[in-house]
């Protein structure tokens, strides 16, 4: 949505703005450095779709991963082609020619549609975070496009993203779903910690946010 709202911003400050330029330098919004930073162990269902900051250690990385954007979809019938939007996660299949009235006619396309670099993250607590006596607990992050192969295992970071919530199946080939979700964290920016825990190259988080008292008045 950040994006979205940042493009249309630019199109308009910028006439001469060509979507077809977009595609290969995208225009996208990594907000970081937030003032309040949430724990594994205290992430309640209030926080969801909600853009938090967590501090742990990567211990897992997947390889990549296609993931789908745009589905393109052909009639086997007049061969009429119609592309749909991939939304949260489900493919919004045409039921209905509009050109033959044929009913579920379409056939998906894989050569045509429009996929998205996209990589599974195990993100575990620090063994300085862990109570005593207790396990470390972790939380599956999703990076895409760029942030694809930007940190390995061991890693320390602190990661900005928006928690989600995912139903449960029953089965993988059964629609039915448990009343019990899963939830995981859409990546939006990465801040390696270090050896020390500090972040690298900015030093400790100030209370102002980072901006000086005259850049703060030139804001105003």
């Amino acid at each position: 949505l950040m994006d979205l709202v940042l493009k249309r911003e630019y199109a308009i400050l910028h006439p001469d703005f060509e979507e077809e330029t977009s595609t290969s330098n995208p225009i996208q919004v990594r907000p970081h450095n937030l003032r309040a930073l949430s724990h594994m162990r205290q992430l309640d269902p209030l926080k969801i779709d909600t853009l938090i900051s967590l501090r742990g250690m990567i211990v897992r990385t997947s390889p990549l991963i296609p993931d789908l954007k745009i589905g393109a979809f052909r009639c086997t019938i007049c061969h009429h082609l119609i592309e749909t939007l991939i939304d949260h996660g489900h493919i919004a299949e045409p039921t209905l020619c509009p050109n033959c009235n044929t009913k579920r006619s379409y056939r998906l396309l894989h050569n045509r549609c429009t996929f998205a670099n996209k990589q599974m993250i195990r993100l575990q607590e620090t063994p300085d975070e862990i109570p005593p006596g207790e396990t470390p607990i972790g939380i599956v992050l999703f990076g895409y496009d760029d942030l694809v192969e930007s940190v390995r295992p061991g890693d320390r970071m602190e990661i900005t993203g928006v928690l989600r919530a995912m139903p449960r199946r029953v089965h993988p080939r059964i629609s039915k779903c448990k009343s019990v979700f899963k939830t995981y964290l859409d990546v939006i920016y990465f801040q390696n910690l270090g050896a020390s825990g500090q972040k690298e190259g900015l030093g400790k988080r100030r209370d102002d946010g980072g901006f000086s008292e005259e850049r703060i008045r030139e804001m105003k």
